[in-house]
């Protein structure tokens, strides 16, 4: 028996044993692109803490849920952590595409207050997961940016042309409130819901 190579085995089976036990650190992904960031650091603060082995790397990896674990079983990794960061860092734009194109696809179907309200929901549930991973009120809202300019310039261009000048370098919330105020003075022809169904103009009163 050779009892270099069971020692061996032995060691290498014990440091496995002991880095799974930290591997608590690290939280499980599914796919989620608001909760891809800290993911990673949590990955890769446990690597450089424990050595980036193939065998770590395979724990990592049973760490990946749904959609993620699916993404990177399809691909040839090579069990290498910066190919698969890459990896989901490319699906993750994908799916942040999808949120982005979620709030550029809302439309004004009532009053303009309806349209923000709308818009106001979908940045609270983005908000709300983003402060559930990182409980940092100055990351969260650096995170957001891109969604709230997104959010204003959906409500810039839902206004008719001549009156996109009043809110163009405005913030989301000043936006909002210039609307609000606009609409209060009875600026915009509200039409009812069933009334904007039809091919009319919404601008237009009749």
């Amino acid at each position: 028996m050779n009892y270099l190579a069971v020692n061996t085995h032995n060691s290498k089976l014990k440091s496995v044993m002991a880095d799974s036990k930290t591997l608590f650190r690290v939280p499980s992904y599914n796919g989620d692109p608001i909760k891809l960031y800290y993911y990673l650091n949590c990955a890769k603060q446990w690597l450089d803490s424990v050595g980036e082995t193939q065998e770590n790397v395979m724990l990592l990896l049973g760490k990946l849920e749904g959609k993620a674990a699916i993404y990177v079983s399809m691909t040839d990794h090579g069990f290498k952590w910066e190919h698969i960061e890459e990896i989901l860092k490319q699906e993750c734009n994908k799916e942040d595409n999808t949120l982005i194109i979620e709030i550029l696809n809302l439309k004004r179907h009532g009053s303009f207050q309806d349209l923000i309200r709308d818009l106001k929901q979908k940045l609270f549930f983005i908000k709300s997961k983003l402060w559930y991973i990182h409980r940092d009120p100055i990351l969260v809202d650096a995170v957001m940016v891109p969604y709230m300019n997104v959010a204003q310039i959906t409500l810039r261009n839902s206004l008719p042309y001549r009156d996109q000048i009043y809110v163009s370098f405005n913030s989301f919330a000043e936006t909002a409130s210039k609307i609000l105020q606009l609409e209060a003075q009875g600026r915009f022809d509200i039409k009812s819901s069933q009334a904007l169904g039809s091919n009319s103009n919404p601008y237009l009163s009749n």
